[in-house]
């Protein structure tokens, strides 16, 4: 076979015609174990696929499971999405210093809280205005194919006890994600960078929480879900759910330039990306975006304004250990204790869920598999790819070691 059979005309027409729920055939999967034909309603029909693609050479019967694919046009799929996060990366940027140098000129400095509160409204004004409807409109280049899973799938069903059960799996990845973005920041800087979300919560008062709430629960979730989530997935699956599920994964980890929030982003985006592949739901994952933006930012600065300063857990080498802890009962420090313990637990009860349900979670081939060896090299070697990774891993990694000069 020629190249030209591998690559045909640059031609999204020539693409494989059929789609899921299209065709009876669809519910049979070629086994390359014993050579059968077995069952499976939730199939993509790659067994009748033509048996080439890419430019590997497949071991027996493998090329059985993947279908013909135009990689050009796969490459330049990836290529534009790296581009729109580029692009929405960018212009926050520009448009964020442009509006805080002319806030800057026209009206006198602020004073007190007000230089945070105009600093948040400018770099979300930025954000939510420019760089959000920029991305969009790049993105909407690439063709859309949004998931439509069965309705007799029992996993595109979402009751609430589900919905809970998926909020809470979540919460030790995402403490445990929270660990390791901390000893990463702390080793790139020798413990002198600082968490960029201290400084936004820091010294709250009702005006800047009321802002910051805004933003954090209601803004935040529904711009990166349609992002990250609707506007990727939709446009990526078809080359394979795991490859589109790591691929959302990692741009949302990325797009955020910071080493604290990389590991419990990948982590929380993974299992963004999965729900929504299994539901087709956006919805269920812009409430579960929002539950644990308001668990992770609202919470913690309300208990620290409940607690205060009286609240702080300082230990006295002069005291005994039965006057700390009574001191600690009488101050606003046992409003941290009762938190602490609330967390234990969903991080204990999450632990047991993911044991119990990891059977569950499966991955099902696409329309226009990849094959893995050229997956990886189709979703990240194009230029947009290259260029985003290149920007946010420079971010994410020379401000905390620059942190150390200063």
């Amino acid at each position: 076979m020629s190249h030209e059979d591998q690559l045909h005309n640059d031609d999204e027409r020539l693409q494989p015609s059929y789609h899921h729920n299209q065709y009876p055939m669809q519910n049979w999967q070629y086994q390359p174990s014993d050579g059968q034909y077995s069952q499976n309603p939730y199939m993509a029909p790659i067994g009748y696929a033509p048996q080439y693609v890419n430019r590997l050479k497949l071991r027996r019967f493998q090329a059985a499971w993947y279908p013909k694919v135009n990689l050009k046009i796969a490459r330049r799929a990836f290529s534009r999405i790296g581009l729109a996060l580029l692009v929405y990366t960018l212009s926050t940027s520009v448009f964020y210093s442009l509006i805080s140098a002319g806030i800057d000129f026209w009206f006198p400095q602020p004073q007190g809280q007000w230089v945070n509160i105009i600093d948040t409204l400018e770099s979300s004004g930025a954000q939510y205005f420019v760089g959000f409807p920029l991305c969009l409109l790049i993105m909407q280049l690439v063709p859309s194919f949004p998931p439509r899973p069965r309705a007799d799938d029992p996993a595109a069903r979402m009751t609430p006890k589900r919905w809970i059960s998926i909020f809470i799996m979540g919460i030790p990845l995402m403490y445990a994600g929270s660990i390791l973005g901390n000893l990463t920041a702390d080793s790139l800087s020798n413990g002198n960078y600082s968490n960029i979300l201290e400084s936004m919560y820091a010294d709250p008062t009702p005006a800047s929480m009321l802002i910051d709430a805004v933003i954090t629960v209601l803004m935040a979730p529904i711009v990166e879900e349609i992002v990250f989530r609707k506007m990727i997935i939709d446009r990526l699956h078809r080359y394979g759910e795991a490859l589109a599920i790591g691929v959302s994964a990692m741009l949302f980890a990325l797009m955020h330039a910071n080493p604290y929030q990389f590991f419990y982003t990948l982590a929380w985006g993974a299992m963004w990306a999965y729900i929504y592949l299994r539901t087709g739901k956006i919805q269920y994952t812009i409430w579960l975006h929002m539950a644990v933006n308001f668990m992770g930012g609202v919470v913690p600065t309300v208990l620290s304004l409940i607690a205060g300063d009286e609240g702080s857990l300082v230990i006295d080498d002069q005291q005994s250990a039965k006057d700390q802890f009574s001191e600690l009962m009488h101050s606003g420090g046992v409003v941290y204790v009762i938190y602490g313990l609330f967390i234990l637990g969903l991080v204990i009860a999450g632990i047991v869920m993911w044991v119990r349900n990891r059977k569950k979670i499966e991955l099902r081939p696409a329309d226009w598999q990849l094959v893995p060896g050229i997956a990886a090299r189709t979703a990240w070697l194009n230029v947009g790819m290259m260029l985003f990774v290149v920007l946010t891993v420079f971010a994410t990694i020379v401000s905390p070691f620059l942190s150390i000069f200063q």
